[in-house]
């Protein structure tokens, strides 16, 4: 039986390919003490908006890979400049597109709570 990684387990293995320290692509992306170690060690994730961070800090990481575990683990540097067409591209317009859904129906549930329904 083949075991398949997660995302974290990729993002690991990614930082891990290029030889980049975990607490180094912390402060690179400018997040918190321990953020990806804990997440890495506890298998607990980090957040869409963050993997976002990660990927615009390390712009040759394919998205594509990263999440679906699809394709190669890097972009050629056609893929990293081909502005609005490439994956990567679509991959963070996906992202942001789930993260105003998702403020959108927090919002709706705060209204919902207020009104006491």
């Amino acid at each position: 039986m083949i075991a398949l990684m997660n995302t974290l387990e990729r993002l690991k293995a990614y930082l891990d390919s290029k030889g980049i320290l975990v607490g180094t692509a912390e402060k690179a992306c400018g997040f918190s003490n321990a953020l990806l170690r804990n997440a890495f060690d506890g298998g607990k994730g980090i957040g869409s908006d963050r993997v976002e961070i990660f990927l615009s800090v390390y712009p040759d990481l394919s998205a594509e890979w990263l999440f679906r575990g699809v394709g190669s683990m890097l972009l050629s540097d056609k893929e990293q400049t081909g502005g609005h067409n490439n994956k990567y591209y679509a991959m963070c317009q996906m992202i942001l597109q789930n993260k105003q859904a998702e403020n959108e129906l927090y919002g709706k549930l705060a209204d919902l709570m207020s009104k006491g329904e």
